[in-house]
């Protein structure tokens, strides 16, 4: 393929490359150059050609750049665009229309050879840095639900302190703590009870579902008072209630009782 500061052009620039190579060399021999008569040529105009880059090229074992096939073609007295039309144009000599040769389709064949080892390489590549990628993603989706959990954790800390605060503020004082049955008991849900005992057992979602294989997200329901996600029956929300008290270290049955109050 003609390639471009170590660039190869995309797709017709395989087909142009091709060409250009089958042109040169016929063109070389009609004007009876050798090959190291070429690279002198290519070197009197600047170029850095020797004649085993003449002789790579032209056996396919050597990708060609743009500003190569420019001084290649200045050397045989022509210009690039002149060169691929030869293969075509009804102006040209016979010999540099004609079909290919087995010598030709060979080197074309060393040609396409070499392209497919570099695209192999190219896209062995492409499938670890995809793979990479992949895990980065898995790894910073993780991170991201844990930093998820922890910020609702400490969100939940948060609200329940200040419900604590507000507490405190309407008259719960010392005397009040000391006894079996704190004010507005009541009116503490069932959900808002899980959700402090597990913060009083300095459980985070993420531990507590760890312990007791429930889901974070029925966890974060059931403390919101949600408890339609642990199942249809009853049978199923006693479960998650005991399972979920006794990972925190409460009593289960003052919640079921709560429970079945609350649910008729």
């Amino acid at each position: 393929m003609i390639a471009l500061e170590g660039e190869e052009l995309v797709e017709a620039g395989r087909v142009a490359e091709d060409t250009f190579i089958r042109q040169m060399r016929r063109r070389r021999m009609a004007l009876d150059l050798s090959q190291s008569d070429l690279a002198e040529r290519a070197v009197a105009l600047g170029g850095n050609l020797y004649q085993q880059t003449i002789a790579k090229l032209e056996a396919g074992q050597r990708a060609l750049k743009l500003s190569e096939a420019d001084i290649l073609a200045k050397a045989l007295g022509t210009t690039v665009q002149d060169m691929l039309a030869s293969a075509f144009s009804g102006d040209a000599p016979p010999a540099m229309r004609k079909p290919p040769t087995l010598e030709e389709l060979r080197a074309q064949a060393m040609a396409a050879e070499r392209r497919l080892e570099a695209a192999t390489e190219e896209a062995t590549r492409a499938a670890l840095a995809a793979k990479e990628a992949k895990a980065h993603a898995l790894v910073a989706e993780m991170n991201f639900e844990r930093a998820t959990m922890r910020q609702r954790d400490v969100q939940q800390e948060y609200h329940y302190l200040l419900e604590q605060v507000a507490l405190a503020e309407r008259g719960q004082g010392p005397d009040a703590e000391t006894t079996d049955t704190p004010p507005h008991e009541d009116h503490v849900t069932l959900g808002q009870k899980l959700a402090s005992a597990r913060l009083n057992a300095g459980m985070s979602v993420l531990e507590l579902s760890k312990r007791t294989k429930i889901r974070p997200s029925i966890i974060e329901a059931m403390e919101r008072g949600d408890f339609s996600p642990c199942g249809e029956r009853s049978m199923y929300v006693n479960g998650h209630i005991r399972t979920y008290a006794r990972a925190v270290g409460v009593d289960p049955d003052p919640l079921l009782k709560q429970w079945r109050s609350a649910s008729g």
